[in-house]
């Protein structure tokens, strides 16, 4: 069941009120608040603070897996397996956030920007425990541990004409942990992020577009034996589209175009096949109805 409501108490500020009440016969019923004070001292400028309360629900193998998973390096001697059980008491991790943005139009709204600086804290944090070897090879997923992630992120738009787009953004990111259970997960976040994307539509019928993004080193959660991983020199995207009608559009796509190295685990692993990354080449048909 979900309730929003908006009140303007004067002029220029805006509150708004909502929430969702989440029903769930496997795990606790959840309600999700949330609330924003957004103040508009022009009509270009917006300045917002909102705080929320959001889930994510155990997946279907979290909550009720029970398996014996084979691993290369031989874990049981015979069998080389780790079995996996879910905690039959699961419940659904908990998001909680604090936010204070802006929002800009410049250029007589050709423009735009948004800045933010955020403060979520993620409790109930459900996790496979891969940082440690249980003694008798059992690992039960269970929510264990709090983690923090705080940040300030930026994101520009520009359209010089209507033929010719640009985007970016920049994410400087901070993470720590509350306790052992989760400095791996703390350690998977990247402290910066970065994306760029152009579009140049030369007539009516093409669409030239690139994307590209990068990130910091990062702890990979699945291979905790393993040393950071980059982006490398980033990964970049070209695409082009081309409009068959009203009804019908045909694009290539050429994917990683820049790919060195490898992509979530590399050859330095120990317990899992390193996963080089590759360049390749894709071809869509979109068809409206």
């Amino acid at each position: 069941m979900f309730a929003n409501l908006e009140w303007i108490p004067a002029e220029r500020w805006l509150l708004n009120l909502g929430g969702m009440y989440e029903a769930n016969d496997l795990i606790r019923d959840e309600f999700m608040p949330r609330t924003a004070l957004i103040f508009l001292p022009t009509s270009d400028l917006s300045l917002r603070l909102v705080a929320s309360r959001a889930i994510r629900t155990p997946s279907l193998i979290e909550s009720e897996i029970e398996a014996v998973f084979p691993t290369p390096i031989g874990i049981r001697p015979g069998e080389g397996g780790l079995t996996f059980i879910a905690d039959e008491h699961i419940r659904a991790e908990v998001i909680q956030s604090l936010e204070l943005g802006g929002h800009l139009l410049f250029d007589h709204g050709r423009g735009s920007l948004d800045i933010k600086v955020f403060h979520n804290e993620v409790d109930r944090l459900i996790q496979i425990p891969l940082g440690q070897m249980p003694a008798d090879f059992t690992a039960v997923i269970s929510n264990l541990g709090k983690l923090t992630i705080q940040g300030v992120e930026m994101q520009v738009d520009y359209r010089f004409n209507s033929r010719l787009r640009l985007s970016g953004g920049l994410s400087l990111l901070g993470s720590r942990s509350a306790g052992p259970d989760t400095r791996l997960h703390a350690d998977s976040v990247p402290d910066h992020i970065f994306n760029l994307a152009g579009y140049y539509t030369p007539d009516d019928t093409w669409t030239l577009s690139f994307q590209y993004y990068h990130h910091a080193d990062v702890k990979w959660l699945d291979d905790p034996m393993a040393a950071p991983l980059g982006a490398g020199d980033g990964f970049l995207r070209l695409g082009l589209r081309r409009s068959l009608g009203e009804q019908a559009e045909i694009g290539l796509y050429v994917d990683d175009l820049l790919a060195s190295g490898f992509t979530g685990r590399g050859d330095d692993s120990t317990s899992w096949p390193a996963n080089r990354r590759e360049t390749r080449t894709a071809v869509s048909l979109q068809l409206n109805f």
